[in-house]
């Protein structure tokens, strides 16, 4: 089931059915909400949603629309969250997958969620709080498998796997930002960023990485602090200017974009539209003997 909202009587409308009539729609699988940009509905909160009346729904899209679940409420079934909403605050996205425990995949289209919070503890033991918390654990995704993130910001782009707990996560899709682009953080809330920039980054049950780039600085930047030891499939895409005359850039030095390049597990590599060195590439080819 698919609702758009092209008018505010109809953004009235869609509140008061998905509120009150919702449990009518027991049997729904898959639901897709779309506020209209053109009517400024960026940023619409559905508020009070009570995920109990869609026991059976398995995949969930939110375009330009955030749902902000009752509380005690869960989506038990629910396997698979698109958000396409370049307005969304991190507190919002927490109290969302609060209610997902079963969430297998998560796609994040133009989306960065701002940081809107504070954080203590170190990494093993992270918490968040805000003017209406007294703290909460990070959110906890066990089934959490794969994640799509598209216009990251490759400064900080690492800190994704901070601020949630996937202790599960396999696979990783990343289409990164140019290389000024940091993450958002309100005024007040800017030490929060310096202070998770401080947590070491590891994921030691990633094996596929797919990266995506608009330049290479931006390649210097999303992974030179993670420790990704467990990586089978590594994809490396330039995307090029759609507009303009182009040369293909040369593939940054492996050692300037991971934090250890010695990847022993790797069995797959795919670099597309780079210019490659003819002996950094043997040096680099070397570093994979699981590729030989």
């Amino acid at each position: 089931m698919t609702w758009r909202m092209p008018s505010p009587q109809s953004l009235k409308f869609l509140i008061r059915v998905v509120q009150n009539r919702l449990g009518s729609f027991s049997n729904l699988r898959i639901l897709e909400l779309d506020a209209s940009p053109s009517q400024n509905y960026i940023g619409t909160i559905l508020r009070q949603w009570d995920c109990g009346q869609c026991p059976a729904l398995e995949e969930l899209s939110l375009l330009s629309i955030v749902i902000s679940p009752k509380l005690g409420t869960i989506l038990s079934r629910l396997r698979i969250l698109r958000i396409d909403k370049p307005v969304l605050r991190l507190s919002s996205l927490y109290a969302l997958l609060t209610c997902t425990p079963n969430l297998e995949t998560l796609v994040l289209t133009d989306t960065v969620p701002t940081i809107d919070v504070m954080f203590r503890g170190d990494k093993e033991s992270l918490t968040w709080y805000n003017d209406d918390s007294q703290g909460s654990a990070i959110v906890a995704l066990p089934h959490l498998t794969h994640i799509d993130w598209s216009f990251a910001p490759s400064w900080d782009s690492r800190l994704l796997f901070v601020l949630l707990r996937a202790p599960r996560l396999r696979s990783f899709s990343v289409c990164l930002n140019n290389a000024r682009m940091r993450w958002p953080a309100v005024c007040d809330q800017g030490s929060a960023l310096v202070f998770l920039s401080s947590l070491p980054v590891s994921v030691p049950t990633l094996e596929e990485l797919a990266v995506e780039c608009i330049d290479t600085e931006s390649l210097h930047q999303a992974f030179r602090k993670a420790y990704l030891p467990a990586l089978v499939r590594l994809q490396i895409t330039y995307l090029p200017p759609l507009e303009a005359p182009y040369d293909l850039p040369l593939l940054p030095r492996l050692e300037s974009m991971f934090r250890d390049p010695r990847m022993l597990a790797l069995t797959h590599l795919k670099l597309s539209h780079f210019t490659l060195d003819p002996e950094e590439t043997k040096t680099t080819i070397a570093k994979f003997p699981g590729i030989l």
